[in-house]
């Protein structure tokens, strides 16, 4: 995810050896994984990307996943850092000992299990990696389709169907006025209010005159950052 990739960005210019273990099979995290409709970045763009690579052309101030994704790739090829990254490999157990070094177990794709000894473990797993499905009776055994908005499984129609969602966190308040226009019925069920609150820009392009700033006016990005 990001802030694994910004890691391995900085621990390459500092000239230290490393290796990133990665279960996907590219880079990205959550913005790899997740797909459902209306995903989209809670932090203004121009603050949700790096100091030292500022992004002078996102076309919206809240970027929708794709744009947020490409950003995220445009980064791993231009630093060089693919080749540190072992794909499709998980580490399943970490133990720290005695002489201060950490014994890691990690899990191929094919099944297959490895063991090393590192002098540093950095975690950068994210919060948001697992779906956590609760337990509702009978959920399994609805006829219909299901799935957690982090499976969004597009392969399901939902054009004119009766749809019900649980929730109202992040993913629920980007997918429900995303699918609200298609959906023959959409029904939300929510347990508590949720913390967001309305922003201006949210649904707002950045003008042409502002990108050209951007790219063109000295500091005119940093000095975005900062107000």
């Amino acid at each position: 995810g990001p802030g694994g990739l910004c890691m391995a960005i900085k621990l390459k210019e500092a000239g230290i050896p490393f290796v990133v273990v990665e279960k996907n099979a590219d880079v990205g995290g959550t913005w790899f994984e997740n797909t459902y409709p209306g995903l989209g970045v809670d932090t203004p763009c121009h603050f949700f990307s790096y100091s030292f690579e500022p992004n002078p052309d996102w076309t919206r101030y809240f970027a929708k996943r794709d744009e947020i994704l490409g950003y995220i790739l445009h980064c791993a090829k231009k630093y060089d850092v693919r080749r540190h990254i072992r794909f499709q490999e998980e580490v399943t157990a970490a133990e720290y000992q005695a002489d201060g070094t950490w014994a890691v177990r990690t899990r191929r794709a094919d099944g297959t299990e490895a063991n090393e000894t590192v002098n540093v473990l950095v975690t950068a797993v994210g919060a948001l990696n697992r779906p956590a499905i609760p337990r509702i009776p009978g959920l399994k055994d609805f006829k219909g389709p299901w799935f957690h908005t982090a499976q969004w499984d597009s392969k399901v129609p939902i054009k004119g169907r009766n749809v019900a969602m649980i929730g109202t966190g992040a993913s629920g308040m980007q997918t429900g006025p995303a699918i609200a226009p298609q959906v023959g019925k959409l029904t939300i069920f929510q347990r508590s209010p949720h913390w967001a609150m309305k922003h201006p820009l949210y649904h707002q392009e950045v003008s042409t005159g502002a990108r050209w700033a951007m790219r063109n006016v000295p500091y005119y990005a940093s000095w975005y950052r900062l107000t």
